[in-house]
C-alpha cells in the first residue's frame, strides 16, 4: 500500500511559527518606541536651544524686551515670542515675532521660572538677558532632561 504524501503544516509547526513571529514583532515595537522617544527628546532639546538663542539675539538686535508664552497655554504645544507688555501675557494686540509649534506624542514640556511658570522674558540689556529657570522634558511623571537657563542666557543641559 502506498501512502499519499501529505502537504501542509502540522498544528504544532504553525503554533511555533506564530509564537516566534509574535515575539519578534513585540520586540520590534518595543525598540521602535524607545527610538521614537529618544528622537523626540533630541529634536525638542535642539529646538529649545535654538529658540532661546534666537529670542535672546532678537531682543538685543531689536532693542526691545521680548516675552515667550506657551502656545494655547500648553508648553508642550509650542511657544509664542512677542514684544513684551506689562503683564507678560500675549493678548492678541502685541506684535508676534515668531511662533514655534511642535506635536509631542510621547513627551511633555514645562517651564519653571524664578519669577513665573507661565512666561519667559528676554531683555535688551545684557546684564539682565533672560529670566532664570529651566525647561523640564518628561515622559508621564519621569523627568528625562532639564534645560537650565541663567540670567546671562547660558544654556545648561542636565
Amino acid at each position: 500500500m502506498i501512502k499519499a504524501k501529505s502537504f501542509g503544516f502540522t498544528l504544532i509547526e504553525i503554533l511555533c511559527t506564530l509564537s516566534i513571529l509574535s515575539l519578534s514583532v513585540f520586540c520590534v515595537f518595543t525598540l521602535s518606541e524607545r527610538f521614537l522617544i529618544a528622537n523626540e527628546n533630541y529634536n525638542l532639546t535642539a529646538q529649545l536651544m535654538n529658540m532661546v538663542n534666537y529670542s535672546r539675539n532678537m531682543a538685543l538686535f531689536t532693542n526691545l524686551n521680548l516675552t515667550i508664552n506657551p502656545y494655547h497655554n500648553d508648553w508642550s504645544c509650542g511657544v509664542v515670542l512677542f514684544i513684551d507688555n506689562k503683564n507678560h501675557h500675549y493678548s492678541g494686540h502685541e506684535k508676534i515675532i515668531h511662533i514655534w509649534s511642535w506635536k509631542l506624542k510621547f513627551l511633555q514640556l514645562s517651564w519653571h521660572g524664578l519669577l513665573a511658570d507661565d512666561y519667559l522674558t528676554f531683555s535688551n540689556n545684557l546684564n539682565h538677558a533672560i529670566t532664570n529657570g529651566h525647561f523640564t522634558i518628561s515622559q508621564n511623571v519621569n523627568v528625562i532632561r532639564r534645560i537650565v537657563l541663567n540670567r546671562l542666557s547660558r544654556v545648561i543641559i542636565k
